[in-house]
């Protein structure tokens, strides 16, 4: 096994986590980021884990998506259970189902047709009674999708900062040019780009949120409907989510703020009761078919990325299968079909 000296520009979950994963098959490993490591989209996210929601309500224009979110779910739980991947405590997992409000007679039958492959089913009876008497709305119809849950993202990019200094990883602060990462200027063997919406084909999305305090009124656990998305942590409540395509800025319009909370509103009244302990905005990258990239770019440059709603969820298998391929392994077959090369044609 090759152990390569290896710099990773891009200090998000997508780098965080090949960084991580690099130094368990030790190789050497530096990060470059031009601010603070971990503070762009990855600590604006709301740490779901997601995969059957993300089937039922998105369009997924790759043909591997489907299975590769629930591949990647199945990665996250192995992760907590123990092993060479193995996640303490303190990053936040959450098994319990997600809880998933159909708002329409199409979203209630799509939701249906997944309790016959066990990826959803109807609440219970204790859900129900925990849920309803908090809902504006009582003709919804929830599902709980069980294989879906939720980590503290938050803590999770700590854990892994700090853990992959305690590995001998270093940090610099620093501006990266795409001449440098194209030259391989960085003093390392490979030089892996994990800029997120600064990678060669992303398109950026900003999206916008904040937390509230803690209420009765809203659900303890993660519910979503729509576009919106309520998500409990420790000490607060995220409310989710707005998105703008083609923004790269991260200043939080007030009014936007108030529209979530009125939509939410509409759902869960108690959003307007609870106060607002912090709003933010971040950007996430698309590839222009909704999926990640992984794969040589050129002689020496390597880049993984473009996980866009999914980062969270994805970062972990797509930065162990990178660290795989960059100590000279083969990537299993179901990594093919995100290789970098099906943009090389239009990127060139």
């Amino acid at each position: 096994m090759i152990q390569p000296r290896v710099t990773i520009v891009g200090a998000g979950l997508a780098g965080l986590c090949t960084a991580h994963a690099l130094l368990l098959r030790g190789a050497k490993i530096k990060v470059v980021d031009q601010t603070d490591p971990g503070r762009g989209a990855s600590w604006a996210a709301a740490g779901m884990l997601a995969p059957t929601f993300e089937t039922a309500t998105e369009g997924l224009d790759h043909p591997g998506m489907f299975n590769l979110l629930f591949q990647a779910a199945a990665f996250w739980r192995s992760s907590v259970s123990g092993g060479d991947h193995a996640l303490p405590a303190e990053v936040g997992y959450r098994s319990d189902p997600l809880i998933a409000l159909a708002m329409t007679a199409g979203e209630a039958a799509a939701y249906e047709r997944l309790t016959k492959f066990d990826r959803a089913r109807h609440l219970t009876d204790e859900e129900w009674s925990r849920l309803q008497p908090i809902l504006a709305k009582d003709e919804l119809k929830a599902f709980a999708l069980p294989l879906d849950g939720q980590v503290d993202n938050r803590a999770l990019v700590d854990w892994l900062i700090g853990d992959i200094r305690n590995r001998g990883g270093r940090f610099e602060q620093r501006h990266a040019a795409d001449t440098e990462l194209k030259r391989n200027m960085l003093g390392a063997d490979v030089v892996v780009d994990a800029r997120g919406w600064c990678v060669p084909g992303m398109t950026p999305v900003k999206g916008t949120a904040m937390s509230l305090t803690p209420h009765p009124g809203l659900p303890d656990r993660l519910v979503r409907w729509g576009r919106n998305y309520l998500v409990p942590k420790r000490g607060r409540t995220i409310l989710g989510a707005h998105a703008m395509s083609g923004l790269t800025d991260t200043s939080v319009d007030a009014a936007i703020i108030e529209e979530l909370r009125a939509e939410a509103a509409e759902v869960f009244p108690a959003v307007l009761e609870a106060d607002i302990l912090e709003t933010w905005s971040g950007v996430r990258p698309r590839a222009r078919d909704g999926a990640p990239v992984l794969g040589w770019t050129g002689e020496g440059t390597y880049v993984v990325g473009g996980m866009y709603r999914d980062g969270v969820l994805l970062s972990p298998l797509l930065g162990h299968w990178a660290a795989t391929e960059l100590c000279g392994e083969p990537l299993p077959e179901e990594a093919l079909g995100f290789r970098w090369e099906r943009f090389a044609t239009a990127l060139s």
